[in-house]
Order: structure tokens, then sequence, then C-alpha cells
């Protein structure tokens, strides 16, 4: 994936600091948490109050994509840990990759660039979106592919395969919401708490959309004035696991394969089930 990553990054890159107008457009784009989470965040909401016979399904799979986007950025963020690091493309000195205008020489240098947690979060939002209604879910795809993702590789912050495996992993764990045992388990008690006091459960909703509209940038802010012998002694708990339990990349990027792989073949094998079902019931009511 090497020469084509870098094949395709220096690409695109060509259009960075050539035209001021997009140059401002690709870091709003790319820096901004309220133009890339917000549009999410609204069809979210759009989703949840649209009315329908399936809408209480529908919520299900909503709630279990907003919790799920969450264990997404958190296995992106333990994978970057775990593999070896990853140069940014814009730090890559082999590259030799414009600047945006306005782009600071430091950003993201010393975060490894496999995968792209952006990638995870926003695809599994996306696929969520898109098992509630196609048309919201490609809108929410688009939005993830053309004005999240491709914006981070022109501006040299994600190789391609960054994006492949992060979206990767957001496809696979939202998928597996097609599953009512494994949505039963991540949102039970989410549920419960709807049905018994949903203005507790409407508050803490608010906030899980309002860290999504935000791309979960006060997490980030936290840990940054988080004094630096805490980050360190999180640095060192990560390694430690990891050095325990050494991973190879083949074998990580594998596995999250085998679970996307796996999760389409359910989702296939289901609508085909279900397909079948509707057949053999219309075929007896006639």
């Amino acid at each position: 994936m090497g020469h084509l990553d870098y094949t395709i990054v220096t690409f695109f890159n060509q259009v960075v600091n050539r035209w001021l107008a997009l140059d401002t457009f690709l870091l709003l784009w790319g820096s901004s948490a309220l133009l890339r989470g917000c549009p999410v965040a609204i069809l979210i909401w759009w989703c949840w109050f649209k009315e329908g016979k399936q809408q209480r399904q529908n919520r299900e799979i909503l709630l279990y994509g907003i919790i799920v986007c969450m264990g997404a950025v958190l296995l992106a963020r333990t994978v970057a840990h775990a593999l070896p690091f990853r140069q940014r493309p814009i730090h890559n000195p082999e590259l030799v990759l414009r600047f945006a205008e306005g782009l600071a020489r430091y950003t993201l240098r010393g975060w490894s660039s496999f995968p792209s947690d952006h990638a995870a979060v926003f695809f599994a939002l996306a696929t969520s979106l898109w098992m509630v209604s196609r048309p919201t879910g490609a809108l929410a795809t688009a939005h993830t592919l053309f004005l999240v993702c491709l914006p981070r590789v022109c501006l040299g912050f994600h190789y391609p395969s960054d994006i492949l495996g992060g979206a990767a992993i957001g496809v696979s764990l939202a998928l597996l919401g097609l599953s009512v045992q494994v949505r039963g388990l991540v949102i039970g008690h989410a549920l419960r708490w709807l049905d018994r006091s949903p203005q507790y459960f409407y508050a803490a909703f608010f906030f899980l959309t309002y860290m999504i509209a935000t791309v979960f940038s006060p997490v980030d802010e936290l840990w940054r004035f988080s004094p630096p012998v805490a980050q360190a002694a999180m640095a060192r708990k990560i390694h430690t696991l990891v050095a325990a339990n050494p991973l190879r990349m083949e074998w990580i990027v594998g596995t999250i394969l085998f679970l996307l792989a796996g999760s389409l073949l359910a989702m296939a094998v289901r609508r085909v089930w279900t397909r079948r079902q509707h057949s053999h019931a219309h075929s007896h009511g006639r």
C-alpha cells in the first residue's frame, strides 16, 4: 500500500497552496469540529423523531450507532498505539507535500497516522444512519467521504489506507448492530432508562450528540490540559499492554477486514432471509 498511498496523497495534495479560497475551504472542513460533526448530529436528531412503524427499531439502531462510534474511536486510538508509529504524510520527508496557507508546521506531529479515528467515527455513524434511512445514510456517507476524509487526504493528514482502516473499524462495529442480541447487550440499559425516565435520558442523549457535533473536541482539550505526568502514565500503560501482547499490522488489519466481511455477510444473509419470509407469507396470504 506504500507506493499507492504515496501516489494518491501526492495527486490530491497538488491542489493545496494554489488558491487561498480552496486552502481556506480545506482547512475549515479539515479542522472545524462544527462543520464536520454538526451535520451528522442534525441527521441523527431528524431520524430519531421521524415517525413511522419502525420508529422504535430505528431509535435502537441510532442509539447503538452513537454508543458504538465512541467505541470505534477508542479502538482506532488503541490500534494506533499498538502498531508501529506511522508518520503523517505531511511530515514524511519522502513526500515533500505542500502546506496549506495558514496550516501550522507542527500540526499533528507526533500523532500516528494509521488508522483514521475520524473515519472510524463518521463511517460508524453513516452506516447506522444508512440502516435507518437510505437517503439519510447516503447523505451522511457523502459528507464523510468528501467533506471529512478527502480534505484530510488533500492536506496530508492521512494516507488513503488510514481512511480505509478507520472505515473498516467503524463499518464493522456498526453492522454488528443488525443483530438484535448485540444491540440489546449494548443499549439495553439505555432503552429501559428512556422508558423509565425520558427527561434524564434526553439530557444524556443531548450531551452525546453534542460530543459528536464537536467531534469530541472537549475531551481532546481536557487531555491537552491534563498534567504531562498523567499523559505519560497513560502512554506507559498502553505500551506495556502492547508489549505484553505484541500485535502485527497484518494481524490487526486482517481481523478488522474479517469483522467487516462477516458483518456484510450477516447483513446479506439477513436480507435474503427476510425477503424469503415475506414472499412465503405473501404466497400463503393468497
